[in-house]
């Protein structure tokens, strides 16, 4: 083939490329691939090589103003049912069992005193301007809610000693009462232990008269008895009759039965 200027050597002209016509140069079946066993092996070449000033100012430039594809996107919504499904599955395997290298350091241990000093102050910057913006998921009911049934769920192991005792006690006198002291049910942002299984709005809190009792910073009740009114206080403002009981009440169960049926009285 003959080249003309600027033409390179290794240039295949498209009729090369026709069925039954191959290039001496075609990868073909048994043929070695250069980069076989070099896995994790070898390292690109710019590896620590800094970049430039005027690169990096060129690179911020053109994607100034420009969106990403993938943002606000479900992996369902870009790649696909079946793509996603598969994707999802190799990032769960790839981080099973693998602790955080920042777990259990501190913002010093991870950026050293002085860049953890600028990475509070923007964090503690951007918290502020999303908490006073009336939109942001910090004024979202729903999401308040589901973060508030989250958390009960994850840090308190339910039902306690307590609670299980009155689900005993509720059983054993066919009281229909249902348990939601897991987080299942909020009232405003409020969980009461028992709800009324047939849809009635009464619900039921379980305590101990000592602990209610005791004076700990941030309580708004210093004794049993304001609990008690504040908590039926506050149900009441969302339009739900509720019942304190008490766990020294038990001892007298014909007594806590009368307490029930009287409180749940239309």
């Amino acid at each position: 083939m003959a080249f003309g200027k600027g033409i390179q050597k290794n240039y295949h002209s498209p009729t090369e490329f026709k069925r039954g016509i191959h290039p001496s140069t075609e990868f073909k079946k048994g043929h070695i691939p250069w980069n076989k066993g070099t896995k994790g092996k070898l390292k690109a070449w710019n590896k620590g090589i800094p970049c430039r000033e005027e690169t990096k100012i060129k690179l911020r430039l053109s994607h100034k103003g420009k969106k990403s594809s993938r943002k606000g996107k479900t992996y369902e919504e870009f790649y696909g049912q079946e793509r996603a499904k598969i994707l999802k599955k190799k990032l769960y395997l790839s981080h099973k069992n693998k602790l955080s290298p920042k777990k259990g350091k501190t913002y010093e241990d991870i950026f050293g005193k002085k860049r953890a000093k600028e990475v509070k102050e923007r964090i503690r910057i951007t918290k502020k301007k999303e908490f006073q913006d009336p939109h942001s998921h910090y004024h979202n009911k729903e999401i308040q809610e589901r973060r508030i049934k989250n958390s009960l769920k994850a840090l308190m192991k339910r039902p306690t000693k307590l609670e299980q005792k009155f689900i005993n006690f509720f059983k054993k006198h066919k009281i229909s009462f249902n348990y939601c002291g897991d987080g299942s049910l909020l009232i405003g942002f409020k969980n009461p232990d028992f709800v009324e299984s047939n849809g009635k709005k009464i619900c039921i809190e379980v305590c101990n008269k000592v602990e209610k009792s005791i004076k700990r910073k941030g309580r708004s009740y210093h004794s049993w008895q304001e609990y008690e009114k504040q908590r039926i206080k506050y149900f009441n403002r969302y339009g739900w009759k509720s019942l304190v009981l008490w766990q020294e009440e038990l001892k007298d169960e014909e007594k806590m039965i009368k307490k029930i049926m009287e409180g749940i009285k239309p």
